[in-house]
């Protein structure tokens, strides 16, 4: 893992990093893309079924890392 800036808004539900971070973190997950038009800047969507095979997302900060419930990661469906 490698150190970097990130500005977490405890007012939204959204994480904020650099571009390439983002790329290279959606990048893990199958059948990941882009959805800038739909969702807004910098936006990706996955099918739920491949998120929920890739296991516990977490986040370090300093020494203290968080784990995030798959089930809490996730915007919602694109369309019902």
């Amino acid at each position: 893992s490698a150190a970097f800036k990130t500005t977490i808004d405890s007012g939204t539900t959204f994480i904020y990093v650099s571009k390439e971070i983002a790329k290279a973190f959606y990048k893990q997950i199958p059948h990941t893309r882009a959805a800038s038009a739909d969702w807004g800047e910098g936006a990706y969507a996955f099918p739920c079924n491949e998120f929920n095979s890739t296991g516990a997302i977490s986040f370090g900060f300093g020494a203290k890392e968080y784990e995030v419930d798959v089930r809490d990661f996730n915007a919602g469906p694109e369309t019902e």
